[in-house]
């Protein structure tokens, strides 16, 4: 796996090694999948490590706008696993299941949005990095309240980066979103 250069990334990974200082990478990224019994053929390839095979499940799954199988996709692409990784097609995937309301898809894509910001790679002050903030402040204020275990801990750290003006500007969006059908 690569070097994670950030908090956030790190919580992401943490979850994926949660408890687990011995497992494998292969195990590592597993533990992070969302099973279901419709997902069985992909799960099998997985642990074949067929990884190609299990990602084409997924994603036909994904595209079918199953939430579960659009983070499984989101995790694939960001570990990559079973494909070369990319940070952009994974937060896409995560966004469709986020925006359904899966927790889990709200966490990762906070996590992604703002480890750009925390790891320096957003220049400090711009609008962009601003925006970044504040979106990731929402999906995490909302996977909090649908009790994700990490995300509690992320809103906090998040709003020691945040102006009061941000945070209150990330707590109306909060509050107005609705998943979608």
């Amino acid at each position: 796996m690569r070097k994670l250069i950030t908090w956030w990334r790190g919580i992401l990974y943490r979850l994926i090694y949660a408890g687990a200082e011995t497992l494998d990478p292969h195990q590592a990224v597993r533990i992070n999948l969302i099973e279901k019994p419709e997902f069985r053929d992909a799960f099998e390839a997985f642990d074949d490590q067929d990884y190609s095979k299990a990602l084409e499940i997924f994603e036909d799954l994904a595209e079918q706008g199953d939430a579960a199988a659009q983070i499984n996709v989101g995790v694939l692409y960001e570990t990559s696993t079973g494909v070369f990784g990319s940070d952009d097609v994974a937060a896409q995937w995560y966004r469709k299941a986020a925006e359904q309301g899966l927790p889990e898809a709200q966490f990762n894509l906070a996590a992604l949005l703002a480890a750009d910001v925390m790891a320096g790679q957003v220049s400090i002050g711009t609008n962009e990095e601003e925006q970044r903030l504040i979106e990731a402040y929402v999906w995490t204020t909302l996977a909090a309240a649908q009790g994700h275990s990490q995300a509690s801990t992320g809103v906090r750290r998040l709003q020691q980066h945040m102006s009061p003006d941000q945070v209150a500007e990330a707590k109306r969006r909060a509050s107005e979103w609705r998943p979608t059908e």
